[in-house]
């Protein structure tokens, strides 16, 4: 048996109606609501030069923090991909992967509305800031004070793939800086478009599913660059609490958060009314049973197969894939590796039936 390897690269709801004859609103209440509203005035007023000086500050410090960093510091490595192994005739006989997995998409095979969505729930303002973004941290303070909670993070795209690669951990302030830093640093040496393509392949959107190709494919049975507006929705609904926004164990919830993402790209301009009141109507429309893992074709083949490559004494023919036993299982579960073979699934077939057909009782020796 032959085989041959080939690397490849990458709304809220409405409040409820007052009770009927609650008509009467007493001077006091009125005269409360006034003073409350001109003692805010008069602290923004107090504040505001404060948080002017805050953002003189920060720019400062973001000027400085960029050299505290080394850009090899902000290398990032091939994320690991899960391979494929096919047929004879271009039939994809299994996938295959340790806990990642992921199909690497470049940004150009992605629908640019899924792109959109995931930019204007994660970071609208990505193609403006150098990395890290003082309107975002402030406004994101000033609504989690509103809320009494944490409600929203004032973390850029690129302070989350910083994140997700290199300062995953506790929140501390020092993690924090270092994080903001390093974002800066990334801005450096990487374009915007590198910067969201390594972004959209890494982030996890659940079911063990990490990167928008894997998603498109895992929720909807399509390839990225197919995704369409509700689609492409509810996977970037996904990104801040997957497990959360399930669409498969939890519809509702993904349904909320998917018009969420909807409602914020039409307030931004990314798409017309129109077609938001339309988006916010549609199902779900997740492919038919969906995170149910696809048959394996012919899985005693593909065993002997991966058997075969992982043996390093018995088989240096596959030592493209390194020489140690460790190097060959990264690359073939983690390298993206496109294995074609020379097994025919006709034949394959056609030797399975006859193997039942003659040796059919429990006591016949294997075929």
């Amino acid at each position: 048996m032959q085989t041959a390897v080939r690397p490849r690269r990458p709304v809220t709801t409405r409040p409820p109606d007052p009770p009927h004859g609650v008509t009467d609103v007493s001077l006091r209440a009125v005269l409360l609501v006034a003073v409350i509203a001109m003692a805010a005035g008069l602290v923004a007023l107090a504040l505001a030069p404060v948080f002017a000086g805050a953002t003189k500050a920060f720019r400062f410090a973001q000027e400085r923090l960029v050299y505290t960093v080394d850009q090899d510091d902000v290398s990032f490595p091939r994320f690991p991909e899960r391979s494929s192994i096919y047929a004879s005739n271009g039939a994809l006989l299994a996938t295959i992967y340790l806990d990642e997995n992921r199909k690497y998409v470049k940004i150009s095979n992605v629908a640019r509305v899924a792109v959109d969505a995931v930019l204007a729930i994660e970071d609208d303002r990505f193609y403006e800031h150098n990395g890290v973004d003082v309107k975002a941290i402030f406004r994101a303070l000033m609504e989690n004070l509103k809320a009494g909670r944490v409600t929203q993070g004032g973390s850029t795209l690129t302070q989350q793939l910083v994140k997700l690669q290199f300062t995953a951990g506790e929140d501390t302030l020092s993690r924090k800086l270092n994080e903001a830093s390093m974002a800066l640093a990334v801005e450096k040496v990487y374009t915007k478009d590198q910067i969201l393509e390594l972004y959209l392949n890494k982030v996890y959107l659940g079911n063990g599913v990490y990167g928008i190709g894997t998603a498109s494919e895992y929720y909807f049975g399509k390839p990225a660059r197919q995704l369409t507006l509700t689609e492409g929705a509810l996977i970037a609904g996904l990104i801040a609490r997957p497990e959360e926004f399930n669409p498969i164990t939890h519809p509702e919830a993904a349904d909320f958060r998917r018009d969420t993402v909807i409602n914020a790209m039409a307030a931004l301009g990314m798409i017309s009314e129109a077609d938001r009141a339309a988006a916010v109507d549609m199902p779900l429309g997740l492919k038919p049973n969906p995170g149910t893992p696809k048959a394996q074709r012919h899985p005693y083949f593909v065993q002997f197969l991966k058997s075969q490559i992982l043996d390093v004494k018995g088989h240096p023919e596959y030592n493209v894939l390194g020489k140690s036993f460790k190097q060959r299982k990264e690359a073939l579960f983690q390298g993206g590796l496109s294995i074609y073979t020379t097994v025919d699934p006709q034949w394959q077939q056609w030797a399975q039936d006859s193997v039942r057909a003659n040796l059919s009782e429990p006591s016949d020796p294997e075929g």
